[in-house]
């Protein structure tokens, strides 16, 4: 008898590959087959739903932080940390 095998994805495959749908959408419009392969992936597995929604998140976290960033780097260097104290 062959033992028993674990075909079950981990949490972190699932992560990834909702990063990599993610950073696909991001480029522009999916195509007809992707659009079904997205749906198909998404329908595979319960877990994977949050894990898009997550990626996505996290994707607009990275973005606004990344524009604070450059709004500080436009700023004169006194006022990057905010206002003095005793003055």
């Amino acid at each position: 008898m062959a033992p028993l095998t674990d075909e079950r994805e981990t949490s972190r495959s699932i992560d990834e590959k909702a990063a990599d749908w993610i950073a696909r959408l991001d480029r522009g419009p999916l195509s007809e087959e992707d659009k079904q392969a997205l749906e198909a992936w998404l329908h595979g597995d319960p877990r994977r739903c949050g894990a898009l929604l997550r990626a996505s998140s996290l994707a607009l976290l990275s973005e606004s932080a990344r524009t604070l960033v450059l709004q500080a780097g436009s700023l004169p260097a006194r006022d990057r940390n905010g206002p003095r104290r005793g003055n």
